[in-house]
């Protein structure tokens, strides 16, 4: 090993790759605070980051589901049905309690 394998990026690195590659919150914080608490911040940011990214890719998967099923069925513009999840993943942030 080389002494670059050291160097001040690790934590970060190891953030990212645990916040992106965990399932659940929970399991990211814990594999997070296992490896230390600079790392735990890094990976709880990059999986609520990933969490919110939900929100768009719902939206959008729902409105290319209802487009293509709409031109198959009629010419008449798609109506993209909202994703509940979606839009209480959304709003979740907007009911936080503290000051």
């Amino acid at each position: 090993w080389s002494s670059d394998v050291c160097s001040s990026d690790l934590p970060d690195e190891m953030g990212i790759y645990a916040g992106a590659t965990l399932h659940e919150v929970a399991h990211t914080v814990g594999a997070g605070n296992a490896m230390g608490t600079e790392i735990s911040n890094v990976a709880i940011i990059v999986k609520m980051i990933r969490v919110m990214l939900l929100v768009p890719v719902l939206f959008s998967l729902g409105y290319w589901i209802a487009h293509k099923h709409q031109r198959q069925a009629t010419h008449l513009p798609p109506k993209a049905k909202s994703p509940s999840l979606g839009l209480r993943l959304d709003s979740l942030p907007s009911s936080d309690s503290t000051p």
